[in-house]
């Protein structure tokens, strides 16, 4: 958990606590004092973050209705215009920070904790939601710089009227951003590296890598949720989008928070298809997690390949169906941090078995799955896993 204190000059001063402290300057507390140990920390909290951040931006995408096909981004490319663009760099970002963590001699972090989660980075739980103006104004916090947000600090009065706006829709208590997560991240490296130069190949590569993560969220994703936000991405047209929530224009459709798969929870999935779709859901993502791990623990590129073609021949089109029924895909959190054998040839083995229990999901499901949905990439998986010793 990233804890918050204020910056030493402050504590100092006397001055409140900074979940009261309006306007006080607050910094991320070091659990170790050995920088090494704190990096990785950091690194650890960060693939938690770009994590959920990247499975909210999914569950928006996915409730978007088909005809701002434009706004979810049905091609599946990075991209900094489209939410499911948005939701592949931050899996992009994911992906760095665990080869940084594996270039650390530390293990790769795929796990993440359940909806909602709270964090002091944030003034609002981290949640499952469809795409909503409260819901955007999350995200348009969440991906700005620092000070892009202070009504004080507005140019002319329509910059104001949108810094307010987004206050309004999450609370004036908002002390920190992910952008300076990696800030944190990258003064800790810079002192890991000057006191053990060995501990990194190639570091000066590995700074500007994080500088590009930090710059992408700032830049690129802030603006384009700003510009949902505020209606004017062409998907849009125009701020009025937003204003009946019943009306056929309105962007997304009423999908429950943090749905989840499990009997016997509030929020369970209550259509049987469509809890059996999100079970098929949840293994897929679960598959894709463990494959990740081992890919990146083991710097095996074809493992990652899997990986994506689980999510762009699976997961993408079950989530659209689910949507369809009025419900959303899960990511129902399973804590094995996905590397769950003594070894690689242990962890091979429960990814294989987790296929075949995928695949034996998709022979139940076989006449409901539709002609989007591939079973050819259990089927491939399966065989790669088998030559991999």
């Amino acid at each position: 958990m990233l804890r918050l204190r204020l910056k030493r000059e402050e504590r100092s001063s006397g001055l409140a606590p900074p979940s009261v402290a309006s306007g006080a300057e607050v910094e991320i507390a070091n659990v170790y004092d050995d920088p090494l140990l704190e990096v990785v920390r950091l690194l650890r909290e960060a693939a938690n973050i770009e994590h959920a951040l990247m499975v909210q931006y999914l569950y928006a995408a996915f409730s978007v209705k088909d005809k701002y096909d434009a706004l979810i981004g049905i091609d599946l490319f990075p991209t900094s215009h489209t939410l499911i663009g948005v939701a592949i760099q931050e899996m992009q970002h994911l992906a760095k920070v665990n080869a940084l963590l594996v270039d650390l001699k530390a293990n790769p972090n795929l796990d993440r904790q359940d909806f909602p989660i709270r964090s002091d980075i944030y003034p609002f739980d981290l949640e499952l939601e469809p795409l909503t103006l409260e819901s955007c104004a999350k995200y348009v916090t969440a991906e700005a710089p620092l000070d892009a947000l202070d009504p004080a600090g507005a140019g002319d009065q329509a910059e104001r009227d949108f810094r307010e706006a987004v206050s309004q829709k999450v609370g004036l208590n908002r002390v920190n951003h992910i952008g300076s997560l990696y800030g944190t991240v990258i003064a800790r490296l810079r002192e890991a590296v000057e006191a053990s130069p060995a501990i990194l190949n190639d570091s000066d590569r590995w700074l500007d890598e994080l500088e590009k993560i930090r710059g992408q969220g700032e830049e690129d994703h802030f603006l384009f949720f700003r510009s949902v936000f505020e209606g004017t991405h062409p998907a849009l047209g125009g701020p009025a989008v937003w204003r009946d929530p019943s009306s056929d224009d309105y962007p997304s459709r009423p999908l429950p928070r943090n749905p989840t798969a499990y009997e016997g929870s509030d929020r369970s999935i209550t259509d049987a298809l469509a809890r059996r779709l999100a079970v098929l859901a949840n293994l897929h993502y679960w598959l894709v997690l463990g494959l990740l791990h081992q890919g990146h623990a083991s710097s095996d590129s074809n493992l990652i390949g899997r990986a994506v073609s689980h999510m762009t021949g699976c997961l993408y089109p079950l989530g659209r169906m689910l949507a369809d029924r009025g419900f959303g895909l899960p990511f129902d959190a399973l804590a094995l941090n996905f590397g769950p054998g003594m070894d690689r040839v242990a962890t091979l083995g429960w990814l294989r078995r987790l296929v075949l229990e995928v695949q034996g999901h998709e022979a139940d499901l076989a006449g409901d799955l539709g002609s989007n949905y591939k079973k050819s990439p259990a089927k491939i998986t399966l065989q790669i896993l088998g030559g991999i010793s």
